[in-house]
């Protein structure tokens, strides 16, 4: 009986470990590298069949000229950059004032694999382009890094909050002894 439960409670706690959609997570790395291959796949294709290259072309250009339009007119630059981590970041903001969860990895974290391998496929098309031309090296290695942080900002949400957790357990039978001595000299 007791054997048993202490196995439920390992599987229980695995499945809330696959729920946090990380990196680390059985199956993650695995399910985006199928998606990069889906994506570089279909792009490919497209770029190979003319008629499908031109309306993917024109598309993405006028994806791009609407929201280009709609950040100038809004002033918001600097939105453009976090609308793949938004929810990240707003979790970052949230716990930094103690709100806790917001729940935006139950809706979002699902898409991770694919939004990663998207990622990785525009930035490699980023540093094609930027290498012949040295001047485009510091910008493209800038848009890099954010991209770098932004993309893995659950797992390092994630790993601060372990640690933290983990100085917080430490830091307890210390300060209940601490106490407990303070209490017996008075």
């Amino acid at each position: 009986g007791e054997r048993r439960c202490h196995r439920c409670q390992r599987m229980s706690a695995d499945k809330k470990q696959q729920q946090l959609h990380l990196v680390m997570d059985a199956g993650f790395v695995r399910t985006t590298l199928l998606c990069l291959c889906v994506e570089v796949a279909m792009l490919f294709a497209a770029y190979s069949h003319p008629p499908l290259r031109f309306w993917a072309m024109d598309t993405y250009e006028e994806i791009k000229l609407k929201m280009l339009g709609a950040a100038h007119h809004m002033a918001w630059w600097s939105v453009l950059g976090l609308l793949s981590s938004s929810c990240c970041v707003l979790q970052i903001i949230l716990n930094a004032f103690s709100f806790g969860c917001a729940g935006f990895n139950t809706l979002l974290g699902p898409v991770r694999p694919p939004c990663i391998a998207f990622t990785l496929i525009a930035q490699c098309v980023s540093w094609y382009v930027a290498l012949p031309l040295r001047f485009q090296w510091a910008p493209t290695a800038a848009t890099t890094i954010t991209s770098l942080l932004l993309t893995f900002s659950p797992e390092l949400l994630y790993v601060y909050n372990k640690r933290r957790l983990a100085a917080d357990n430490n830091a307890s039978p210390a300060v209940a002894a601490a106490g407990a001595s303070a209490a017996r000299s008075e």
